[in-house]
């Protein structure tokens, strides 16, 4: 961009748009909305990210983010975040051999600032999704599949920055939840959960939620067990 600027031409800049008037995005835009969402996140709020450290230090303090790179997507969303506030560990969260032989774990890993508005996005408008995720501190989450039923199990422990950020996240939360699965919520094992074609329940103490997903009661109440507290 600054390049464009100081040294391009007209015909540079009827090139460029001549070249993006001719992308083909049909597979793009048949796809899930995430992957667009991450293309968006890159080139709008990666740049904005590089633009705030050179505007404050120069290029030297983009090369030293190369160095330092950010730690997780809520420093690129928050770039006064940037390096001071590093997300928290939290520890993996394992289901072998509590559900049974027949269960597989298929994923696990940290979602993040960004993948957490996603999820919420999908149900709750955008601001509710940002202002819900906005408070994240760290998390750690799990996927297990049943290979005989075709069932799927899934457990998301996020740490929140205060326990109010905790409390936002559940309320809106609990929107998501009926929005996805219909009806009023309910207690379920001391969560707030909604169900349809699964059982989703979330508790919260603290400055921490937990969200498990499962086919049903017996599942999420195992889940729950692995979690005293």
């Amino acid at each position: 961009t600054d390049w464009l600027e100081a040294y391009a031409t007209r015909e540079d800049f009827d090139d460029i748009q001549r070249a993006f008037d001719s992308l083909d995005t049909s597979v793009l835009d048949t796809g899930p909305a995430f992957i667009a969402k991450q293309f968006d996140f890159t080139y709008s709020d990666g740049l904005d990210f590089v633009q705030g450290l050179k505007d404050s230090g120069g290029w030297q303090a983009v090369n030293a983010a190369y160095e330092n790179p950010p730690l997780s997507t809520e420093q690129i969303l928050h770039p006064a975040r940037y390096p001071g506030d590093a997300p928290q560990v939290v520890a993996k969260i394992v289901f072998t051999g509590t559900l049974g032989s027949e269960w597989r774990e298929v994923d696990s890993g940290v979602l993040g600032e960004l993948y957490t508005r996603f999820v919420l996005e999908e149900q709750v408008p955008a601001e509710d999704a940002a202002q819900a995720a906005a408070g994240w501190g760290g998390d750690a989450y799990v996927v297990s599949y049943n290979e005989s039923t075709g069932q799927t199990a899934m457990a998301v422990r996020l740490v929140w920055d205060t326990p109010r950020d905790a409390e936002e996240f559940a309320r809106i939360f609990d929107d998501y939840n009926r929005q996805r699965f219909g009806g009023d919520s309910f207690l379920f094992s001391g969560a707030t959960c909604a169900q349809g074609d699964a059982l989703s329940c979330l508790a919260f103490a603290g400055s921490e939620t937990l969200w498990v997903l499962g086919p049903d009661e017996e599942t999420v109440s195992i889940i729950f067990g692995l979690f005293p507290g």
